[in-house]
This record gives structure tokens, sequence and C-alpha cells, in this order.
């Protein structure tokens, strides 16, 4: 069925954190929006008015990407933008709210027309969002393929926080495990963000899940996450992340008494044009056109990175040509590049 169009209301809009606002969407339609749970790192497009005036498509139309993409037509002009959704709710009278987490580049010349958007949402402004159907069986737009690993690495930059975010709370079963199909999963998650007030609390983990937080500061982006992925081979990462050079690593961890919680400017938080320049490569898509997986992941480990293409290619090289990780067992996605503005 793919993707179908929905036009949104901003229900409530609050910033969290310097980097961080949070908008709850709803809409008359939204009872047919959104994956069936769990919805994992599902992506959704929006498209943002432009000039103050949102585009207007027709209803349900599966062509309205290729088309905003190809038109010159002023009534389909519009800034496009991917995210993954934080929350999906319906309450009791079947009303659906979705809740998208916005990423806020603050610095001169990076923040763009959806951050401007984001930071300056209020109750009642509009937006048309491109999302899986509720009752779409091929569950479109989701990455996170474990597989029958028992071990999952979760790893990503802020644009990822929502997504992972999200894997982490639909993994706990009925009693607070993590499963993936039959089998328990040990999960850890590694996320990197600007700076310490970015670290968002509220992130229920199952009890055998650990969540640890890096704050960049003024470090590379991506350096302390590629070390502590290093360090899970042994290598010595002592002199570029060392605790005494990282003031802001916060553990979380749900775990059984026995394990230990420790080994633990483009705007988009997902799929982006595949034609471009991004890594995406994936157990069932490649970017590059490599040769895809015969069958589904079965090695023990399964690792899912995201974030800045540039950092998220280095993990890549690392792990699938120095540790020889079969790419069954990888999801490497590129959800933005420095300087390049992508839909």
């Amino acid at each position: 069925m793919g993707y179908q169009l929905f036009k949104a209301q901003v229900v409530s809009a609050t910033q969290l954190s310097p980097h961080w606002m949070r908008v709850v969407f709803t809409g008359e339609d939204f009872a047919e929006c959104g994956s069936a749970d769990p919805i994992y790192d599902v992506r959704i497009k929006i498209l943002f008015p432009h000039e103050g005036k949102l585009p207007n498509f027709p209803d349900n139309d599966i062509s309205w990407l290729t088309k905003w993409r190809a038109t010159k037509d002023e009534t389909l002009d519009g800034n496009l933008r991917t995210y993954s959704v934080r929350k999906l709710e319906r309450d009791a009278g079947g009303t659906v709210y979705m809740t998208v987490d916005f990423v806020l580049h603050l610095a001169e010349h990076a923040t763009g027309p959806a951050a401007t958007w984001a930071l300056n949402a209020s109750p009642g402004d509009e937006v048309i969002i491109g999302a899986p159907r509720y009752d779409d069986t091929v569950r479109g737009g989701i990455e996170f393929s474990p597989g029958d690993a028992s071990t999952v690495y979760l790893v990503g930059d802020e644009t990822a926080v929502p997504a992972v975010s999200r894997i982490l709370e639909d993994l706990a079963d009925n009693e607070g495990i993590a499963y993936q199909g039959s089998h328990p999963l040990q999960v850890t998650a590694f996320l990197e963000v600007p700076e310490e007030a970015d670290i968002l609390p509220g992130i229920t983990l199952p009890e055998n899940c650990s969540l640890q937080w890096f704050a960049r500061g003024e470090r590379p982006h991506g350096e302390l996450l590629t070390a502590k992925i290093k360090g899970l081979f042994g290598e010595n990462a002592a002199d570029s992340t060392s605790e005494a050079r990282t003031p802001a690593a916060h553990v979380s961890a749900n775990k059984p008494a026995n394990e230990s919680a420790g080994d633990a400017y483009a705007e988009s938080a997902g799929e982006q044009d595949r034609t471009r320049t991004l890594l995406w490569e994936t157990p069932h898509f490649s970017s590059s056109n490599e040769p895809l997986p015969s069958e589904k992941g079965s090695g023990a480990i399964y690792y899912w990175i995201a974030g800045e293409s540039g950092f998220v290619t280095n993990l890549r090289r690392y792990l699938t040509r120095e540790q020889n990780i079969d790419r069954k067992n990888v999801s490497f996605m590129g959800y933005w590049k420095h300087g390049v503005a992508l839909d």
C-alpha cells in the first residue's frame, strides 16, 4: 500500500532542551495513520508550509513524493523532511496522537526551514504527513531487522535518538523483557548529543537493555561513538574517549542482576533520497547496489547505526572490512550529511 498523505494539526509544541523540540500532531484521518505496533524506527515524511501556505496535494495519491520532486507548480511547493516517530498513541476514544522530536541546529547558517518551523510551532498549525497506513501489512519504513541475533547494538547521534528510543520501548514484552520474535535480546544503546542538557530523560528500558549517553561538546561528530564501538573489539580508545575527557557519559540500565551495565544542516531522521550520496546499507537495501543477503540475519550480534553520513560510513568500513561482520547483521543509515539539505 505504501505511504498515505495525512493532514495534521499541532496539538502541542514543547522545547525539551537547547537542541530538542517535541511536537505532538493529530488529524481527522489519523486513525489510519502509522504502522501497527511495534513501530520501531518507522520513517515519515513531513511537508511544511511554504510562505505560510500548505501545499495542495490530491488525497491519498501514492505518487505524491515523485510529483513533489518533479513539479514546478507553486501549489506543490513546500519544504519536505524525513523524521522518525517518537510515539504513536491512541486514546480511549480512538484519537491518534503522533509525537515527533525535532533536532534544532542552532549554529549560524545551520538552521533550516523545518527546525525554524518546529521552534515556532503553535497549536492548530498544519502540515502534511506522509506515513504508512495502520493496516499496511508490508510494514514499510522500518529498518530495524535483528533477525536471530541475541545481542543488539543501537548507535546514533542526535538525529537517531527518537528512533533508538522507540526501538528500546517497543522491544519490551508484557514482563519488561526485550524480545524479538520468540527469543530475548540483550540490547545496548550508545547515543551522542550536542551537550549534556540534551540528554533526554523518560525513556523506558526493558530490563535486559542499557543506554549510555555521550555529550559531544567540541569533539568531532561521532568520535565518541566510533571509539566506543572499537572498544567492543578490544581497541584502546582511552586517548580519545577516556572517562576523564567525557564529562557527560551517562548510563541507564535495566538488566538482570548478574549483568553489567557497562559494555554497553540537514534535518532528518530516517529515509533520505537514496539516489544521492548518503550511505544506506541494510539487509534489505543497498544505496551502493551491493548484492543483498540471500537470507535474514543469523549472527549472534546485530548492529543498527544511524546519524551523520560521515561517521556512519567510517563505522561501516570498520565493522564490515576490518572486523568482517556479515552485512546481513548490520544496518547502516546516513540520516543526514554535513552541509547538505536533503528531504
